[in-house]
């Protein structure tokens, strides 16, 4: 895995757009979509964070960050000012043709792949919206090709009833590409949004999100303390307007009740969620540069 030293890393949705509409994303139940960061916001964004300490942000959220049409410029301001700043992108593939290729090897560090399927027939019926098998397939192989010196290749499945079957397969096949990482993982339940891992009710963990103050930026500037939280239920106010000291005293106040394990006793999202306990289930493969770590089981 790409090191970071000191990590700090947040979260930006540039874009609510998708091509994709897959039947475990809380996007389901999503109440913005088609919506896109104004590009002057988006830097704006970028300077308070790193103004703020922080050295890493994640592009992704309710949407495929390669659908924002001001990607280029917003990659080009970031590295032109903050030079330091480390990106990180999450897609689907679909888009990722010879231009956008050629821009992610110029500004992203860590690219991650989600591909949810190993056959056309499971691979749409969990992705669904507009993304097309073959084609993603296409793009995904040339990229393993290439293996650039950055960026560092993440290729990620999420096992779950529909595309269960399929999962040794998927291992097999994509173990063997030479990427930089190859994992599956339990489906995370998005705080209550989808029923899917249960909550489990033994140790109560302070959540590393929370620890870490890995925040969201959502489309329209407000800031949540958790990428799950899709609907904003803990805003913790808007960079549009609020100043970031604003934002991390709010942001204290829920540490100090994860560092209390007191979080079952609230109305929160937080205790709706399925990693405020200790579980050791979620990550069930791992391979990196070919050297297989976990072994699914």
């Amino acid at each position: 895995m790409v090191d970071i030293p000191n990590l700090k890393e947040v979260t930006f949705e540039l874009t609510t757009k998708c091509g994709a509409n897959c039947i475990m994303c809380a996007r389901n139940k999503y109440s913005r979509p088609g919506l896109e960061m104004d590009i002057r916001d988006a830097e704006l964004y970028v300077d308070k964070v790193v103004d703020s300490g922080y050295n890493a942000i994640i592009l992704g959220g309710m949407g495929d960050p390669l659908c924002y049409s001001h990607l280029e410029e917003f990659f080009e301001y970031v590295k032109n000012k903050h030079t330091g700043l480390s990106i990180r992108l999450t897609t689907t593939g679909q888009l990722m043709d010879a231009h956008n290729w050629d821009l992610v090897c110029e500004y992203v560090d860590i690219l991650k792949i989600s591909n949810y399927g190993f056959t056309k027939k499971t691979y749409e019926a969990v992705h669904r919206g507009n993304l097309v098998f073959e084609k993603v397939q296409n793009n995904l192989n040339q990229l393993s090709q290439k293996r650039e010196k950055k960026p560092y290749i993440i290729m990620s499945y999420l096992d779950m009833q529909e595309n269960h079957a399929e999962v040794r397969e998927w291992i097999r096949y994509w173990s063997r590409k030479g990427l930089h990482e190859v994992n599956v993982w339990k489906q995370h339940n998005w705080g209550g949004y989808v029923a899917e891992r249960e909550v489990l009710s033994d140790t109560e963990i302070p959540c590393e999100r929370i620890k870490n103050m890995h925040f969201k930026i959502w489309v329209d500037g407000n800031v949540s303390p958790c990428v799950f939280d899709c609907e904003r239920s803990l805003s913790l106010g808007n960079l549009r307007t609020d100043s970031f000291d604003l934002i991390n005293r709010a942001y204290e106040l829920l540490k100090g009740i994860h560092a209390k394990g007191a979080v079952d006793k609230t109305n929160l999202i937080c205790a709706k969620c399925d990693q405020i306990f200790s579980r050791k289930d979620a990550l069930m493969y791992l391979c990196e540069n070919g050297e297989v770590i976990r072994e699914y089981r």
